[in-house]
């Protein structure tokens, strides 16, 4: 790895992120996180999390796991291209 992506991360803290992830990860692999309702549901809450994150900008809403499933999901969908983008982007005319 560049030096640069670990800078300022000591092994300590790269095990405890690994050890929270792989918490969050066991929590979002029960079987309702397969119910279209159910994630539905959790999508509402997030833009409800949206709107009180955006009134109240100096305090820090603590997600519930569905509701940061939805928000890690939408990070990741805005920051990575999708198939589609990345071949139409490398393709020349």
């Amino acid at each position: 790895l560049p030096d640069d992506i670990l800078a300022g991360k000591t092994v300590a803290d790269l095990e405890g992120c690994a050890k929270r992830q792989s918490d969050f990860l066991w929590q979002v692999s029960r079987p309702e996180y397969d119910d279209t309702e159910f994630l539905s549901r959790a999508e509402e809450r997030y833009a409800k999390m949206l709107l009180l994150s955006a009134k109240h900008p100096h305090q820090f809403v603590v997600p519930t796991y569905d509701i940061d499933l939805l928000w890690h999901t939408h990070i990741r969908t805005r920051t990575t291209p999708s198939s589609s983008q990345e071949s139409s982007s490398t393709t020349t005319t």
